[in-house]
């Protein structure tokens, strides 16, 4: 079957969490236990979901986004591997969090506002996609049922999703209408919105022509910058003199017209050259050398004239304005929604987007009290540390970089030298906590030796790990690493022993042996 085609029957059960929806009924006089799949993880004003239901949802989330990039020929599950995909989960599962408080704001608004489909036009909806469905697998209600079975699916558990799925997406587009409103823009507003959104109606990009000259000799460079930049210069005769680009110098080192998609010039000489004025020189350096550049002359983009493109204009108004109205409307339920999050972890997830303080500020909370539910929080806390390291780190170097820093900038430089420091011992404390529980993969080891080559821990467990993977020339040079800096870690040289005797080097592995037993008798 084609990709393409399974997305389409995918569609109706991944793009709404209601197939994980009333699929848990539980009846129970005493809660849940902790961790359990019917425990409540999250209340929605007063809807309350299971861990069970939730991860449902997560996985309707997943299956969504993979079948998103099987349509690109790409493999989404190898983004949910090892560490690097357990902290890409943490941040879905907010992800399916939002799915779910979104649907319950939805009906309860479409309740409020008297907002509902009709029955003969949901059950034609669900008819039309049922279809479309059949289409896609040849028309064969056979085939759909074979389809379905490798999803656990049943055709009649399918169409109750679908129908779901469809009463759903029917009442989210009647209560958006409602809410938005009748839209009719005025002449100065399509205007307006033709003047801000150029891009999208040119029939021409902006050009510009350019006068180059590229030389290698940084001195040189210099000094044909203040020729060109004095009065009256004749950039022209300069660049025929001394241009090294053979295909403008007998041009005068002139250029033609040409968009920014189609500039014969580097990224960074680009970047440059787009933001001058006309007739301003500067110099540029890149791989290629060191460019005297002036612009010549600037065309500005063709855009056709409102009275031309009035239909298409209004349209694209309205659709932008509608979804404006609409998000808007939407954000101001959402940060009026009761919701008790009764998951750290999941809480965290759902901070994470808008405020990664506030979520490590949960996480480490957590972790204070004993929370033991997720092997991977101290990952999860290693990585939040890191990114606010990272963060850190390149402000500084901004603030570095800056000529004459302000005395607040100076403070604030100072600051931040503290925080890089604090942050990045935190980031390092946390990932060897994360290392006790034997979960790491090769990514995360080196993930720890970019923060603290030193790192003797976590290199020989990289060691260990590329010998357990058959890759022993990688594990010899690690194990070597190790031992330098600490001659006497002694599973490193077991380890280095063992390597060697996969290699068949055996009076090597003797040797390796032989120190272990003279630091540790016994140790083999």
């Amino acid at each position: 079957m084609k990709r393409w085609q399974k997305v389409v029957i995918w569609s109706v059960v991944v793009g709404f969490a209601a197939g994980g929806i009333g699929l848990f009924t539980f009846q129970r006089f005493s809660p849940p236990p902790k961790g359990s799949s019917e425990e409540v993880v999250l209340v929605v004003e007063g809807q309350e979901f299971t861990r069970a239901q939730l991860g449902q949802t997560l996985q309707n989330v997943l299956a969504y986004y993979r079948q998103l990039y099987q349509l690109f020929g790409m493999d989404f599950d190898a983004q949910l591997r090892g560490t690097d995909g357990a902290y890409r989960i943490f941040q879905f599962q907010g992800q399916a969090a939002e799915v779910l408080i979104r649907q319950v704001i939805i009906q309860n608004e479409a309740r409020r506002l008297r907002v509902s489909v009709p029955k003969a036009e949901l059950d034609k909806a669900v008819e039309e996609r049922y279809q479309q469905a059949l289409q896609q697998v040849g028309g064969n209600e056979e085939t759909l049922k074979l389809y379905l079975q490798a999803q656990n699916l049943t055709l009649e558990r399918y169409k109750e999703l679908l129908r779901q799925n469809e009463e759903y997406r029917l009442t989210e587009e009647k209560l958006k209408a409602t809410v938005v409103g009748a839209i009719e823009p005025t002449d100065a507003e399509l205007q307006r919105y033709l003047t801000e959104n150029q891009s999208l109606y040119q029939t021409e990009p902006e050009k510009i022509k350019v006068g180059h000259i590229l030389v290698s000799d940084p001195k040189l460079a210099d000094d044909l910058l203040a020729r060109a930049q004095a009065p009256g210069a004749d950039f022209a005769a300069l660049a025929r003199t001394y241009s090294e680009d053979q295909a403008t110098k007998e041009k005068g080192g002139e250029t033609e017209f040409f968009a920014r998609y189609e500039s014969p010039f580097s990224t960074t000489v680009t970047d440059v050259v787009w933001d001058l004025n006309v007739g301003e020189v500067r110099l540029v350096k890149d791989d290629q050398g060191y460019h005297i550049v002036k612009l010549l002359e600037r065309r500005p983009p063709v855009v056709p004239p409102l009275e031309e493109i009035r239909d298409r204009v209004r349209q694209d108004y309205v659709r932008a304005e509608t979804d404006k109205r609409w998000n808007a409307w939407y954000e101001e339920k959402r940060a009026k929604v009761k919701l008790e999050v009764r998951d750290p972890v999941l809480f965290a997830s759902l901070l994470y987007p808008k405020d990664k303080e506030a979520a490590l500020t949960k996480l480490r909370t957590a972790q204070e009290e004993g929370y033991a539910l997720d092997l991977y929080l101290p990952y999860y806390l290693g990585r939040l540390y890191e990114e606010r390291y990272t963060e850190v780190l390149g402000r500084r170097v901004e603030l570095e970089n800056k000529e004459g820093r302000t005395p607040a900038e100076e403070e604030e430089l100072s600051r931040l030298k503290t925080q890089e420091a604090e942050y990045k011992a935190q980031a390092l404390a946390q990932y060897l906590k994360f290392m006790e529980s034997g979960e790491g993969d090769e990514a995360f080891f080196n993930r720890v030796l970019l923060l603290d080559p030193q790192n003797v821990r976590a290199r020989f467990q990289l060691a260990e790990l590329y010998r357990q993977g058959g890759r022993y020339a990688q594990a010899d040079a690690e194990y070597s690493r190790v031992v330098e800096a600490d001659p006497t870690f002694v599973a490193a040289w077991v380890g280095r022993g063992d390597n060697a005797m996969a290699m068949q080097l055996y009076t090597r592995a003797a040797e390796f042996y032989a120190k272990a037993l003279e630091l540790q008798p016994g140790s083999l």
